[in-house]
């Protein structure tokens, strides 16, 4: 289950489960985004879509680099983690 509070959270999940809803909420937050795009561009959209606090503070600690597709920031977002 999805921690409640007003971060949006994912305290309370397996790291596993984290990453699968993580993917899903990334491609669906950045669905329609025109590829190639930066670290800034991840941040900056995401927060026009409203996306959760805790997707935002996961984007906009990223490496700065170029991402090509929604997939490319799902797998970029959990290394290392």
């Amino acid at each position: 289950m999805v921690d409640q509070d007003h971060g949006g959270g994912l305290g309370g999940m397996s790291q596993r489960a984290q990453e699968k809803v993580a993917a899903g909420l990334i491609t669906g937050v950045l669905r329609g985004l025109h590829y190639t795009v930066g670290k800034e561009d991840l941040g900056r959209e995401a927060r026009w879509r409203c996306a959760p606090g805790a997707l935002i503070d996961l984007l906009v600690r990223m490496p700065d680099r170029q991402y090509t597709s929604a997939d490319d920031v799902a797998q970029e977002g959990w290394k290392g983690r």
